[in-house]
């Protein structure tokens, strides 16, 4: 099969996905800047999200948000087929899904695929076997648009069920207040859902090299009513008053 239709069935794979209208999750976050010396920072936070615009509230369990590092609202259903419709602007500091869209609802069979346009070129670079994920297709994938929407570099997709397993994107992280644009690397379940994340960010500022490596995993995603979401949404907005 050509590379671009392995990348073709991932995508139709992607939007047979649904997520429910609310999730409620944990991440646990470890941010390691070396700026000379070496600052770690970790942080538990809580999560409900209104899946159909991505809608993302978070609170930190143990104490305030430590506003050294960003808060991060890296949603586990990024390659789900609402947030492949929502692509924000390249100039967004919000990493996106850079999948291709399915046109027409009725295209999304794996049996026979069909899109209208693909934004890469993509080419294999062999097989590996991954946790719950045996010989995946590494596809390597170079943008023929806008190269921070279709920000996809990487993906390894299950034979049998034509999956995304994995993948590596470019986002435009932070350091301090400065945007960087960096690698990120993402591991999916067989849900579709994002598990675990990481990237390195790099820049200079002044006379300095700073570094920073953020990783972040997913615990206890389960789906809510709209009720659980307006209670976290109004505890959030009370705790925000309170400080």
């Amino acid at each position: 099969m050509a590379p671009v239709d392995i990348y073709k069935r991932a995508v139709a794979a992607m939007h047979a996905m649904h997520a429910p209208a609310y999730v409620q999750f944990d991440t646990r976050v470890r941010t390691t800047i070396r700026e000379g010396n070496e600052l770690v920072i970790v942080q538990h936070l809580k999560h409900v999200e209104r899946t159909n615009d991505q809608n993302v509230v978070a609170r930190d369990v143990d104490e305030p948000i430590d506003h050294r590092v960003n808060p991060f609202d890296i949603a586990p259903d990024l390659f789900f087929e609402h947030a492949v419709k929502a692509k924000p602007a390249s100039s967004s500091d919000t990493l996106s899904s850079g999948l291709d869209d399915l046109a027409d609802k009725s295209l999304k069979t794996i049996g026979v695929v069909r899109v209208t346009y693909v934004h890469y070129k993509v080419r294999t670079a062999g097989t590996e076997d991954l946790p719950s994920c045996a010989s995946a297709i590494h596809l390597q994938l170079e943008p023929v648009g806008d190269p921070l929407i279709y920000n996809l570099r990487d993906l390894w997709v299950e034979p049998a069920t034509s999956r995304i397993c994995k993948a590596v994107a470019v986002w435009r992280g932070h350091i301090y207040w400065k945007n960087v644009i960096a690698p990120i690397t993402l591991d999916l379940d067989e849900h579709g859902l994002i598990t675990h994340w990481i990237t390195t960010l790099r820049t200079r500022l002044l006379a300095a090299v700073i570094i920073s490596e953020e990783e972040a995993s997913y615990e206890n995603l389960q789906p809510v009513e709209e009720s659980v979401w307006t209670a976290f949404n109004s505890e959030q907005r009370a705790s925000k008053e309170k400080h």
